[in-house]
């Protein structure tokens, strides 16, 4: 998929961490979904249903070799979440072609 192509959603399984240290964690492998269009972002599964509106999404930034962190702004939801995928350059080009930006590292 090229970065010119546009889409209307955007689908992939894969992982999630949410939350912080050992007992404020929900760690699943290949159990979550993250669907994607223009307007928001959302992962489900794994005991987990999160909503991000585009608008309080204040970064996407690649973790690790595979994970997206989203950053965001919603009230009652933890602060680190991350989806681990199964292909991180199809996700970042699905993203991208919804016109999402995905920044490199964690710093």
């Amino acid at each position: 998929m090229s970065e010119t192509t546009k889409i209307k959603e955007f689908s992939q399984s894969g992982g999630s961490r949410i939350g912080q240290g050992w007992f404020g964690a929900i760690n699943t492998s290949c159990f979550v979904r993250l669907f994607a269009t223009a307007a928001h972002i959302e992962m489900s599964g794994g005991g987990a249903e999160l909503w991000f509106p585009k608008s309080d999404i204040i970064r996407l930034r690649r973790h690790s070799s595979t994970g997206l962190k989203i950053e965001h702004a919603v009230a009652g939801f933890p602060k680190l979440v991350i989806f681990m995928s199964r292909d991180f350059e199809e996700l970042n080009a699905g993203l991208q072609a919804l016109g999402y930006q995905v920044v490199d590292g964690d710093h």
